[in-house]
Formats: structure tokens, C-alpha cells, sequence
């Protein structure tokens, strides 16, 4: 009786140890569903796969841990509804062991996520000879020259569409880090969006509530927005705290407007076109006025050079003048050709734009560095009426130009063979009254805001990066 007693014991527990991965319970830590049909798919609970994940490799095996129980498990693959896919053939086996489940696992894995190209190895002798013998540049860009003909654009969501503004937009931009667009006009408001091409969702709205918006400019540290209008003060909004602050008056100036305002490609001036000629340079540090530029008649617009050692600001007359900001000298005046009132000026590193009240546009080169007499190099006459603004994208490949005074007056200029982009606008693309036009940091996004309210974008496949 003993005898039989002792080998039922030593039977139940060889029983026992065969079976335990089958007959496995999940403990209540065991997470639900998913990791509890796998567990008893694999034959192992969780906390077994993480011991046998620290047991020694054996020689030879690629894996970086062996489980040596998977030999033993058998497992019906078509007893599981989400295994059934791994049978090939009808005629093929369904019950395998647990290293056949594996081998089926990863081939199925693999199939479905093929290596990447650049993942693969290299190999280092064909990789250094290629590169020895090529004559191409060791630095990839997105700024290379492209053909105005074959201009590559998206329409994407309008930029606003989460909150369009209430009244024409006259200013927008984008932030330095290209995921946010501001916009502000007539309506009071500064509206904040998050722009990522699909939903735009709008991240903040600031009301001013004594001043119509005519001019928004963001820091290029993307610290702050300062907006002026026709108003003897103006505001800044600070992004890191989020507050909104006021500046009575500019010191030293009886300014009753400071509709037109512009800001320096290095953060460093504010600028202000005021009466009787005057440009009032304001520090955006200290936001007090600290001198004053005049040229004879009216300022009507006025730009900076890329680097900011440079201002240039044009009027009535039709007369650009050109000052070095670190003397405070003025350097030359040029006469706009054909212009008799010079209303917007754009600045890239190797051209400026001047649009004038009757619609042309003069393209000038090396108009900062350049000591000999001044002419334009093309002269752009498909705008009609008065142009109401000029930009260059980030590298200065192309310009844009527009005119508020005419439904659908975009034009854009590719400025390495002076041509104007023939396939869009399209007669069919919704600009409407356009008023204002902005780049993305790295050209990737064009957005156009118009009377509507409304900011349309447009992606600009040719750059890669926003």
C-alpha cells in the first residue's frame, strides 16, 4: 500500500511538471487579455520570460536569450484564431513546437516590416570610393535651384480654421520653431495656432481691447509678438509667461499713428515710419526710443537687411534710401525706376524687392553691397494695382508679391531665373483680397490671409522641412 501510495505521489508530480505551463492561472497582477492569451499561447507566464530573459546564450544561437522549455511546448495554431494566418498550406502541419512558432513569428514580422535601406550595412570600401570619386557636395540641401515651371503645391487645412478672425487679417507669421502661426487684425485679437496641416488646433486668443491690429511682429527668438496700429501706443505679448503689456506712448515722438511697423532680422530694432520722413527706431529690449532716420518727403515702407547691419526705406517720391545701421550713415539713394511712390520693400541676402503704387515690381541684386549705379535686373509688371507687400522665403529663391486692391493678386517670382510661377495661383485657387503673405521658417508652408478672415496654406513640396 506504501509502494502504491509513493508511486501515485511520484506520478501527480511528473503529471504536474509536464503540465504546469498549460494549466497555468493568471495571478491577479497579471495584465488582462492580451498578455494572458500569449502567456498560455507560449506555454510561459510573464515572470518566467523575464527570468529566462538573464539565463546564458547559447553558443552559436543569434537570439539574445533562449527559452529551452520552447521545444517541449506543442501548440495548435489552429485552435487560435489570431495563429491561424501563420498556416501557409492547407496541407502543412498545424500542430508545431514552440521554436516553429517562433521561426513562423518572425518570418511574418519580417515580411511585414522589410529592413530600411539606410539600416542595412554598408559596405565600407564601395562607401569611401564613391564618395572619393563623386564631385557632389558632402552636404545635402533642400535649397537647391528649382524649375519655376514645375512648382509642386498642396493645398493643406486653412491655417485658422479652428477660429477665423472676424475682420481682414492684416498680419500673421510663423514661429521660429515652425509649429505655431499668429494672426492679428482689424478685429482686435491675437490668435495663437498649433500648425501641423490637418487640424490647426487653435492654442490661444489675446484680445486688445483699444487697439485694431495693423502690424504683428514676432521676435526671431520667438519670445514675444509686438503690434502696433493707429494708435500713439502699441502692445507686446509675451509668449513664455503669457502676458500682454502696453506702451503708452514713445518717448521723444508726438506720434498720433503707429500704423507701419517693421522688426529687425536680429531682434535688436523696432521701427516705426513716422510723420515728416522720420524712421523711429525703438529698442525691443527696453521698448524706448533711441533714434531717429529721416529722408526727404514721406516714408511709405522700409525693409532690413538678412544680417541687420543694414535699413533701407523708400516714400512719395520714389527714392529708396540705404543707411548703415552701425554708423548710422547713410550710404547711397537710388531712384526706383519708373516708381513714383514706392509702397513695400523686401530684403533677401542677394536681392531687394521695391513694389510701387501703379503695380510694378523692381528686383534689384547686391542692392547693399553693390557700389556701382543701381538698376534692376527684371522689372515685374503682372500686378495692376498698387502692391501692398513683398516677402522673400527663407534661402531668397522666391518672392512674393500681392496687391490687396484686386481679388486673386498673388504672383510668386523665382528669383534664380526671374521668372514668375506659371502653374499657380490657378484661376481656380480661393485667394480672394489677399492681405498679407508668410513664409515658414524653411519655406515648407506658404500661408496667404485674405479679407475673409480666412488664412489658406499651402505646402511647397520642393522643401522638405517646414
Amino acid at each position: 500500500a506504501e509502494a502504491e501510495a509513493a508511486e501515485s505521489e511520484l506520478s501527480s508530480t511528473l503529471f504536474a511538471h509536464e503540465h504546469q505551463h498549460a494549466f497555468a492561472r493568471p495571478s491577479h497582477d497579471t495584465p488582462p487579455d492580451d498578455d494572458d492569451f500569449m502567456a498560455r499561447v507560449l506555454g510561459t507566464s510573464l515572470e518566467e520570460s523575464a527570468a529566462a530573459a538573464h539565463s546564458p546564450q547559447e553558443a552559436g544561437d543569434d537570439s539574445v536569450w533562449v527559452d529551452e522549455d520552447d521545444k517541449d511546448v506543442k501548440i495548435d495554431i489552429k485552435e487560435h484564431s489570431r495563429l491561424k494566418k501563420l498556416q501557409k498550406k492547407k496541407a502543412e502541419k498545424t500542430a508545431i513546437s514552440g521554436v516553429q512558432l517562433e521561426t513562423k513569428l518572425r518570418a511574418q514580422f519580417q515580411s511585414l516590416n522589410p529592413p530600411a535601406d539606410w539600416a542595412k550595412p554598408a559596405d565600407a570600401e564601395e562607401s569611401q570610393n564613391s564618395l572619393l570619386t563623386s564631385s557632389n557636395s558632402l552636404v545635402s540641401s533642400d535649397d537647391s535651384a528649382f524649375s519655376s515651371a514645375r512648382l509642386d503645391v498642396t493645398r493643406l487645412a486653412d491655417a485658422n480654421v479652428a477660429e477665423r478672425s472676424d475682420s481682414v487679417v492684416r498680419s500673421i507669421g510663423f514661429h521660429p520653431n515652425a509649429q505655431m502661426l499668429y494672426t492679428a487684425g482689424l478685429d482686435k485679437t491675437l490668435r495663437l495656432y498649433e500648425v501641423d496641416g490637418k487640424v490647426n488646433a487653435k492654442m490661444q486668443s489675446v484680445f486688445l481691447p483699444d487697439l485694431p491690429i495693423s502690424s504683428a511682429h514676432i521676435a526671431p527668438d520667438g519670445s514675444e509678438i509686438c503690434m502696433t496700429g493707429r494708435r500713439p501706443f502699441f502692445y507686446y505679448y509675451d509668449l513664455g509667461s503669457g502676458t500682454l503689456a502696453r506702451v503708452n506712448s514713445v518717448i521723444g515722438r508726438s506720434e498720433r499713428s503707429l500704423e507701419h511697423m517693421e522688426m529687425s532680422a536680429d531682434g535688436k530694432y523696432m521701427v516705426v515710419l513716422a510723420k515728416d520722413g522720420n524712421s523711429v527706431f525703438i529698442s525691443r529690449k527696453t521698448k524706448q526710443r533711441i533714434f531717429d532716420l529721416k529722408l526727404n518727403g514721406s516714408v511709405r515702407s522700409a525693409s532690413f537687411s538678412p544680417d541687420g547691419n543694414y535699413y533701407v526705406a523708400a516714400g512719395g517720391q520714389g527714392t529708396m534710401y540705404c543707411w548703415d545701421l552701425r554708423t548710422r550713415k547713410c550710404l547711397k539713394t537710388v531712384r526706383d525706376e519708373g516708381s513714383l511712390e514706392t509702397c513695400s520693400l523686401a530684403a533677401s541676402s542677394s536681392h531687394l524687392a521695391a513694389g510701387s503704387s501703379s503695380g510694378v515690381v523692381n528686383v534689384y541684386r547686391d542692392f547693399f553691397s553693390s557700389d556701382d549705379a543701381i538698376v534692376p535686373q527684371k522689372s515685374f509688371m503682372h500686378l495692376t494695382t498698387k502692391i501692398d507687400g513683398t516677402t522673400f522665403n527663407h534661402d531668397g529663391n522666391m518672392l512674393a508679391m500681392f496687391s490687396s486692391r484686386k481679388k486673386d493678386s498673388l504672383k510668386l517670382v523665382h528669383t534664380g531665373t526671374m521668372q514668375v510661377m506659371s502653374r499657380w495661383p490657378t484661376s481656380n485657387t480661393p485667394l480672394s483680397y489677399v492681405s498679407a503673405v508668410a513664409f515658414s521658417p524653411h519655406s515648407g508652408v506658404l500661408a496667404v490671409a485674405n479679407d475673409k478672415g480666412v488664412v489658406l496654406s499651402y505646402r511647397l513640396n520642393h522643401y522638405r522641412a517646414v
